[in-house]
């Protein structure tokens, strides 16, 4: 098999697995589509703002989701800190800190574990989306369409 050949398959793998992914958006709940759209958005918004202050960073999430309002969102964010196990100290109810906390920790793998970051990035997507779900969502949902939500609807 030549190089090329070889390369049109992978082309064709990935092409499939990506049409399996949409045809299983397809069959999700608007509510759960919206989960996972608000949870990649979101983290999206806070990693690319990594060095601004915690108020714009939240300001420019509460302009691209209105629909969220500050507790909802303490609550996701701190579901997020919980799950990275980077909440210690974080007083509660404090939506500022909690931001600044994730911006800290996400800036200091960016800068120097890309690959770690990436993948940190996208399972603190998953808990942020996981917490905004109805309740009774499998999490196998979030692991079979975070990365078709973000390459689809999110990535610019």
């Amino acid at each position: 098999m030549s190089l090329k050949s070889f390369i049109a398959k992978i082309g064709l793998f990935f092409a499939a697995i990506f049409d399996a992914a949409a045809r299983t958006w397809a069959n999700v709940s608007p509510e759960v589509q919206d989960a996972l759209k608000q949870g990649s958005a979101i983290l999206d918004i806070i990693n690319k703002n990594v060095k601004e202050a915690p108020d714009f960073v939240i300001e420019l999430i509460q302009k691209a989701f209105p629909n969220i309002d500050r507790p909802t969102l303490l609550v996701g964010l701190k579901g997020v800190t919980e799950g990275l196990n980077i909440a210690d100290g974080i007083v509660d109810n404090d939506l500022q800190a909690t931001v600044g906390r994730l911006q800290e920790y996400l800036s200091g793998l960016k800068s120097e574990r890309a690959g770690f970051w990436a993948g940190i990035s996208s399972l603190a997507a998953k808990l942020l989306a996981f917490g905004f779900a109805p309740a009774g969502t499998k999490w196998a949902t979030f692991e079979a369409l975070m990365e078709f939500v973000y390459q689809r609807f999110i990535k610019k």
